[in-house]
C-alpha cells in the first residue's frame, strides 16, 4: 500500500490570511490567535474538573481535608498533563441551599452537628488552588442550566426549592403537562437566576474578571437546546403560545399573509394553534422551528445581559455559549447566525461526542468525521461574532470517555485529540476529567414511591409480588406520575433501581471517583508533553491548511424540510460530515462557508463549491453561484434539485425520490448505495446539459455548462457513510471517489495535501511565513499500515526533518527525496499520529 502526501506549502493560496486591527481590552481575537492582556496566546488545552463532584463522598459532613487533597489530586494532574487551562460548572442548586442562603465558603451546618455540611462547596479555595499552580485560564460556566447530569432532575442544577416554590415554572407539553425543561423565559427563573448571579459575582468572581484576572470566558449557559428532544415535546405552555403568536405576528404583519403560506383560515394571531406533530403542515412545522431558536436567542441574550448590569462586558471576559450537533430528531441544530451574533448573546462554541453507542464490528468511532466537521463549522462561524477576518474556534467540552457499555477506545480518544488540535481548534477542554458523586439521585424515587404503594394497593395488585406487576399497573402508575410530578420520569426503572448505584458518576474519565489517574489520563499527559507544550505557541497562530473547495452551509436549512426522504438533521450533522470525508479521502481539505455570516467574498476564492439541497433554495443565493459559475467557478448539488430550478436549468424530476439499495454508475465504474433518498431524472433536453449518473436506465446525475464553468446535480447520497463505522469496511471507495477527482481535474485544483492510502486522510497546520508545517494523519483500517509519505518539497535541494512527534523516530531527507521516495510511515490498526516537517537549519559559520 501506497500512501503520498502532495503539498506546496509555500503557497499563500493554500491558506486563507486576514488581518485584523487590534483592540484594547482584556481578551480579544486578531486574525487567527488569542491575546489576553494584550499577549499572544498558546494552544489552549485544558481540563473541565468538576470540584463540587471531587467531595469526597455522597452524604454530608466529609471532612474539608478529604475534599482539599482530592482537589490537589486532581489540579496536580492538570499540571502534570501540561494543561493550561481548565472549565468548571458552579451549580446553582448546590450554592443556593434554600431561597436566600448561600454558601460559597464551604462553611453552612444545616444539620447542626457541628460539622460543614458540604466543604466542597467552598469555591473560593478551589480557585485559590488553580491559582497556586500557575493555570493561567479559567471558564466558568454558571447556568443557570448546566446539564452535567447533575440535580434532583438529572440535568440541569436548577434547584429544588425554586421547582417547589414555582411549580409553574416548568415548560408544558402539548398535552399541558409540565415536563422537567423549565420555561427558558419563566419571570420567576430569570429573576432569581439574577439573585443567584448577583451573590455568584460579589462573593466569588469579582476579585477574578478584568484585566490580569484569571477568568476569560464565561459561559452563559450550556446545551440551551430543549435537551436535544423534539420540538413537539416541549413548550406549549400558555406563556409559550403567546410568545408564539407575537412571533408570527412580526414574521407575518397580517393573519391574511401567514394563512396564505400555511394554507390556513384563522380569524386572528390568537387562534393560532401550534404543530403538535411533524410532517402535518411543514410551512407550521418550520415557523414553530424558527421560532423555537428565536425563543433561545433571547433567552441567552436575557441570561448575558444579567451579567452586564452587574458590570461584567467584554472584552474583560469572553461570553461563551456552547452546543452539539449531536440533535435528536426533530431537534434543534446549532444556529451559527443566530444564536452567535456579536453583541447579543456569545460565541458559538462546540461539545464534541464522536463516541456515543457501541459498534462492536469496529472499535473506533460511530462518527469518524464528527470532530473534523464540527470544528470547521465552529471555526468558519467564529468570525461573525468576533468580525470581519477573525477566527476563533472552542471546544468547552472533548469528549474523554462515555457511560457504562460504551467503550471508548485509546484510539478513538486519539483520533477527537488529534483531529480537533490538526484542523485547529484553538481551545479545547477535555470532559469529564474527573468523576465524583453525583447530586439528590434519590429525588425522584422519593416522590414516585407514594404513588406505586398507592397503586400497589388496589385490590387488583396488592397480593402480587413485584415480579408479577404486570405493564398494566406500571401504566398506571406511570400516568400519575407525569400528571403529579412532572413528565420525563420513568417510573418502572427508578423504582427497580438502587438509588445508591446512581450516587456516584461513572465517565470513564481520565481520573476516577478519587482522582486516581486511569490510563487515559496518560494518553492525555503524552499528548500534553509532546505536542501541545512544545509547539503551544506556534499552534496559538497557526492556521489550517485548506484548497480552494468549500463545503457551504446555510443556516437557513436548519428547519425541517419539504423533500421526502431528507432529514435536516442528518443533512446538516451526519451528511455534512460525510460529504467531508469524502473530499478529505480525494486529496481535499475544503473549507466550511457559512451563508449568511461570510460575505459573498469569500466564494469567490472557492473554486469548487459542494452544497447539499434541502429543497428551499432561495432565488438570490441561485444566483449568486449562477454568476460565480458563469466566471469559471464549478458547483456540485447534492440530493434535491431546488438549486437548479432557480438557476433556470432544465431538470424535471421523474417523481418523488425513492429510498432503496441502488447500484449507481459513473464514467464505466459502479459502486452500491444503501437506503437513501435517491432522485431520479428525465433526461436533459436543455442542449447545456448531459447525463453523468445513472442508476439503471434513470439519470441520477447531469452536468451542465453555463459560461465558462460547470453545474452538476447529484441526486444520490453516496458519501454519508464515510461519517459511520462502514468507512472501514466499504470495498467500492475507489469507484466513489472517481467521481470527485474528476471535477477536481476538470477544475484544476490540486491538493495541498493528499493520501493514497485506504482509509487514510491528512491535513495539515500552518503559520504564515513559516515553512514549518503540521500534519496530521489518521486511519480507519482495521490492520495496521506502514508505507512512506512522499512530500512535494519547498525547495527540492533543502533538507528538512521530519519529526514523529508522538513516537520519535525523526528522519532527515533532501526535499527531492521526500517528493519522489517519501519518508517512512507507520500507523497502527485505527492509528492517528501527528508529524511536523521543517527545514534544517546550518549552523553559522564561526569567523
Amino acid at each position: 500500500m501506497n500512501v503520498k502526501i502532495f503539498g506546496a506549502f509555500v503557497l499563500s493560496a493554500a491558506l486563507v490570511f486576514s488581518t485584523g486591527i487590534a483592540c484594547a481590552g482584556h481578551i480579544e481575537v486578531r486574525e487567527n490567535q488569542l491575546f489576553i492582556d494584550n499577549e499572544a496566546q498558546p494552544q489552549i488545552f485544558g481540563a473541565e474538573v468538576q470540584y463540587f463532584r471531587l467531595r469526597g463522598g455522597y452524604e454530608r459532613n466529609i471532612s474539608r481535608d478529604k475534599v482539599l487533597a482530592l482537589w490537589a489530586q486532581a489540579l496536580d494532574r492538570v499540571v502534570e498533563a501540561k494543561m493550561n487551562a481548565i472549565s468548571f460548572y458552579i451549580p446553582w442548586d448546590f450554592h443556593e441551599y434554600a431561597p436566600g442562603k448561600f454558601d460559597f465558603d464551604g462553611t453552612v451546618d444545616e444539620d447542626g452537628d457541628g460539622k460543614p455540611d458540604y466543604p466542597s462547596r467552598d469555591v473560593k479555595t478551589f480557585i485559590k488552588m488553580v491559582e497556586a499552580r500557575g493555570i493561567k485560564h479559567v471558564m466558568i460556566r454558571p447556568g443557570p442550566y448546566v446539564n452535567a447530569e447533575w440535580g434532583f432532575l438529572g440535568f440541569g442544577a436548577v434547584p429544588v426549592w425554586f421547582h417547589e416554590k414555582y411549580p409553574e415554572s416548568h415548560m408544558q407539553n402539548s398535552n399541558g403537562l409540565r415536563t422537567k425543561l423549565y420555561d427558558y423565559h419563566n419571570p420567576d427563573l430569570l429573576r432569581e437566576t439574577q439573585v443567584y448571579f448577583t451573590e455568584l459575582y460579589n462573593q466569588v468572581l469579582k476579585p477574578y474578571i478584568g484585566p490580569g484576572k484569571m477568568v476569560a470566558w464565561l459561559q452563559l449557559d450550556n446545551e440551551t437546546n430543549f435537551m436535544w428532544q423534539s420540538l413537539y415535546n416541549h413548550d406549549y405552555g400558555p406563556p409559550a403560545i403567546k410568545r408564539y403568536h407575537d412571533f408570527l405576528q412580526a414574521s407575518y404583519k397580517d393573519i391574511s399573509t401567514l394563512n396564505s403560506v400555511h394554507h390556513r383560515s384563522w380569524q386572528k394571531f390568537e387562534d393560532i394553534q401550534a404543530p403538535k406533530f411533524v410532517g402535518m403542515n411543514i410551512a407550521e412545522d418550520q415557523d414553530w422551528y424558527r421560532f423555537e431558536d428565536q425563543s433561545i436567542y433571547e433567552y441567552l441574550h436575557k441570561i448575558r445581559t444579567i451579567w452586564e448590569n452587574l458590570g461584567v462586558h467584554e472584552p474583560d471576559v469572553m461570553f461563551t455559549l456552547a452546543d452539539s450537533y449531536n440533535a435528536t430528531q426533530n431537534g434543534l441544530l446549532p444556529n451559527y447566525k443566530l444564536h452567535n451574533t456579536q453583541g447579543v448573546t456569545g460565541l458559538m462554541t462546540v461539545n464534541m461526542y464522536p463516541k456515543t453507542y457501541e459498534t462492536n464490528e469496529h472499535p473506533l468511532l460511530n462518527l469518524p468525521f464528527k470532530s473534523d466537521h464540527d470544528v470547521k463549522a465552529a471555526e468558519a462561524a467564529s468570525e461573525f461574532y468576533l468580525g470581519d477576518g477573525k477566527h476563533f474556534a472552542m471546544g468547552p467540552e472533548i469528549q474523554a470517555g462515555w457511560w457504562r457499555g460504551i467503550e471508548v477506545t485509546p484510539e478513538a480518544r486519539q483520533q477527537t485529540y488529534l483531529s480537533v488540535i490538526g484542523h485547529g481548534l484553538k481551545a479545547f477542554f477535555v470532559y469529564y476529567f474527573n468523576e465524583g458523586d453525583n447530586w439528590q439521585t434519590e429525588w425522584a424515587k422519593n416522590q414516585i414511591t407514594p404513588i406505586y404503594q398507592d397503586v400497589r394497593s388496589l385490590p387488583a395488585y396488592k397480593n402480587m409480588s413485584e415480579s408479577q406487576l404486570p405493564n398494566a399497573f406500571w401504566e398506571k402508575v406511570q400516568v400519575k406520575v407525569d400528571h403529579q410530578i412532572l413528565v420525563g420520569f420513568d417510573a418502572v426503572s427508578i423504582m427497580s433501581s438502587n438509588p445508591k448505584e446512581n450516587q456516584a458518576l461513572f465517565f470513564d474519565s481520565p481520573l476516577d471517583h478519587d482522582a486516581i489517574p486511569r490510563n487515559h489520563f496518560y494518553q492525555l499527559k503524552n499528548i500534553g508533553e509532546k505536542l501541545v507544550a512544545p509547539y503551544g505557541e506556534w499552534l496559538g497562530k497557526a492556521s489550517e491548511v485548506t484548497d480552494p473547495v468549500c463545503l457551504v452551509k446555510d443556516v437557513a436549512d436548519n428547519v425541517p424540510t419539504t423533500v421526502i426522504g431528507i432529514d435536516n438533521v442528518q443533512l446538516n450533522s451526519d451528511w455534512s460530515a460525510g460529504l467531508l470525508a469524502y473530499a478529505l479521502r480525494a486529496g481535499i481539505n475544503l473549507r466550511v462557508i457559512i451563508i449568511g455570516t461570510h460575505s459573498d467574498v469569500e466564494l469567490k476564492n472557492c473554486q469548487v463549491i459542494l452544497r447539499q439541497d434541502h429543497g428551499d433554495t432561495l432565488p438570490a443565493f441561485a444566483q449568486t453561484l449562477k454568476a460565480l459559475i458563469t466566471q469559471g467557478k464549478t458547483v456540485v448539488n447534492f440530493l434535491d434539485d431546488s438549486m437548479a430550478t432557480q438557476m433556470g436549468v432544465n431538470s424535471v424530476k421523474i417523481a418523488n425520490p425513492t429510498v432503496w439499495p441502488a447500484k449507481l454508475t459513473y464514467d464505466a465504474q459502479t459502486f452500491n448505495v444503501g437506503y437513501n433518498p435517491l432522485f431520479q431524472y428525465a433526461t436533459p433536453t436543455d442542449p447545456r446539459c448531459s447525463s453523468v449518473m445513472m442508476h439503471e436506465n434513470a439519470v441520477t446525475g447531469y452536468r451542465c455548462t453555463i459560461g465558462q464553468g460547470s453545474f452538476y446535480q447529484v441526486g444520490a447520497l453516496f458519501y454519508d457513510i464515510y461519517n459511520t463505522h462502514q468507512f472501514a469496511i466499504l470495498s467500492d471507495l475507489p469507484a466513489r471517489e472517481h467521481f470527485l477527482q474528476n471535477i477536481l481535474l476538470e477544475a484544476n485544483v490540486k491538493a495541498s495535501i493528499h493520501v493514497d492510502a485506504d482509509r487514510v486522510v491528512a491535513f495539515a497546520r500552518k503559520v504564515k511565513d513559516d515553512p514549518k508545517v503540521w500534519v496530521t494523519v489518521k486511519s480507519s483500517q482495521l490492520q495496521d499500515v506502514s508505507t512512506f509519505t512522499q512530500v512535494q518539497a519547498l525547495v527540492p535541494d533543502q533538507s528538512y526533518v521530519i519529526h514523529n512527534l508522538l513516537e520519535g523516530g525523526d528522519q532527515t531527507l533532501r526535499g527531492s527525496v521526500l517528493s519522489t521516495q517519501g519518508f517512512a510511515l507507520k500507523l497502527k490498526a485505527n492509528g492517528s499520529n501527528v508529524f511536523v516537517i521543517e527545514p534544517v537549519v546550518k549552523p553559522a559559520l564561526k569567523l
